[in-house]
């Protein structure tokens, strides 16, 4: 069920969901939605986009992703490759997310990470 973009997010769930081929997709999606329900069953209010936004036009699309990104103060990123921690729409919401706190404008903002087969000294390229 879509949400109410106007709410103010907790959590900013970061995944690439699909792999290119319609219809499936990654383990990426699959593991950040667990995390999203675990904590939908808390009552911490996630934003997944492929959950939290209707079905609508690309630039207002776009637009909800960043109004995401300004209310929350925390954000996962789940990936469970290199390629998928770089793609496109995951290194735009990672990075953004990072420039916000480092620039001052997330005060008390964190970054987790959850991911598998991937080096620390590769999330920094």
């Amino acid at each position: 069920m879509a949400r109410d973009a106007s709410k103010d997010w907790q959590v900013f769930i970061s995944c690439k969901v699909s792999n290119g081929k319609r219809g499936v997709d990654t383990r990426d999606w699959r593991l950040a939605k667990e995390l999203y329900d675990l904590l939908e069953v808390q009552s911490i209010r996630a934003f997944l986009s492929n959950l939290s936004i209707d079905e609508i036009g690309e630039a207002a699309y776009k637009k909800q992703i960043e109004d995401a990104l300004n209310k929350t103060r925390v954000m996962v990123v789940v990936a469970s490759s290199k390629e998928n921690l770089n793609s496109k729409c995951v290194k735009h919401e990672w990075k953004g997310f990072h420039n916000y706190i480092v620039k001052g404008i997330k005060r008390n903002g964190q970054i987790f990470t959850f991911v598998e087969n991937i080096r620390k000294s590769e999330m920094s390229r």
